[in-house]
């Protein structure tokens, strides 16, 4: 029997609960840190947790629950070349990618409802219609979002400075491309012996191998809206000389526009709180709404006029950000 407090609140649901990895993996889970569903039938759960069992070193963890795709390429698997690749003078790549400390993936069992629901999407609309899911969890070291504890304006500068060399170095040494940059997987930690900080991109779990497969996968739209690329969003807005549409699938200038539209909503929608140690939400600022609302053709379209205007008003603390992102606007409209 499992015991555990009263819950309090949808975020506090797990807390206390014992969850059994395998005999020599045991945590205490406690409060959500995040939900998400991200397409039809992929959902992800992650929890803070306490070892109570386990082979690494350190109590507290986070552990992540998903459904991914079942011939997608695990996170692990990727984190496994990269630690074979990541020796001698690119040993630097390891601080700036999450730490996996145990995973494993649970396939689907038959009849149940998500295989009875994955079989009638392929009996009504093809096979390639649904992806079928399988059941994924990791147990990584806790990281911190660049979004609560992070206000020094050199350390967040440094932080997308990192976020930029270890999305790059991943294209071109282990080969991987992430493909899902978002707000909430751009991360920090903090070095406890020099305080220093490192940028970090975490979440492989849209990332491909390179070069990409020619198959219907390399064309869908992969990512997350709000900080999806406006041609991948809309991709009337990639025509050629003719006028044709170009249908190239997600390339290497898509993720850096998505980097370029979190520092945007980062800078525009967070503060410093009264004490100047954490950051928060700007309440009753909606810049770029249409982003996140409205259908994935209209904010392409109003991601493509955004990049020939000026940002909205950065937040007085990150003002001295704001000419360097503008700049960035050239690049990212000519397709670097």
């Amino acid at each position: 029997m499992v015991t555990r407090t009263t819950v309090s609140s949808a975020r506090d649901v797990f807390h206390s609960c014992t969850l059994s990895l395998d005999d020599d993996t045991e945590l205490e889970l406690q409060d959500i840190i995040h939900r998400f569903h991200r397409l039809l039938g992929q959902g992800t759960l992650v929890l803070n947790a306490k070892r109570k069992k386990g082979n690494w070193v350190g109590d507290q963890v986070v552990v992540k629950i998903s459904f991914s795709g079942e011939n997608r390429t695990r996170e692990d698997e990727f984190m496994k070349r990269v630690k074979e690749v990541a020796t001698g003078d690119h040993a630097w790549a390891l601080d700036h990618l999450p730490g996996i400390l145990w995973a494993e993936q649970y396939k689907i069992r038959k009849d149940t409802p998500a295989d009875r629901f994955a079989k009638l999407l392929h009996d009504e609309l093809g096979e390639k219609s649904y992806e079928k899911r399988a059941l994924r969890i990791l147990v990584l070291r806790p990281l911190q979002p660049i979004t609560n504890f992070l206000t020094d304006s050199k350390e967040i500068a440094q932080v997308f400075y990192d976020i930029l060399q270890i999305h790059r170095w991943l294209v071109d040494h282990p080969k991987i491309f992430q493909r899902d940059i978002h707000l909430a997987n751009i991360m920090f930690h903090r070095d406890q012996s020099d305080g220093k900080v490192y940028g970090v991109l975490n979440d492989l779990d849209l990332a491909s191998w390179l070069p990409l497969e020619t198959d219907h996968s390399s064309f869908l739209r992969t990512g997350t809206r709000p900080y999806m690329s406006h041609e991948l969003l809309n991709p009337q807005l990639r025509k050629g000389k003719e006028g044709q549409v170009h249908r190239q699938g997600h390339l290497y200038h898509h993720d850096l526009e998505s980097i370029y539209y979190v520092m945007v909503t980062f800078f525009t929608h967070y503060e410093k709180d009264e004490d100047g140690l954490c950051l928060r939400r700007v309440k009753n600022v909606e810049h770029y709404l249409s982003w996140f609302v409205s259908s994935n053709e209209h904010a392409g379209m109003a991601k493509h006029a955004a990049l020939y205007r000026e940002p909205a008003p950065f937040q007085p603390c990150f003002s001295d950000f704001r000419t360097t992102v503008y700049l960035l606007q050239i690049p990212i409209r000519k397709g670097y």
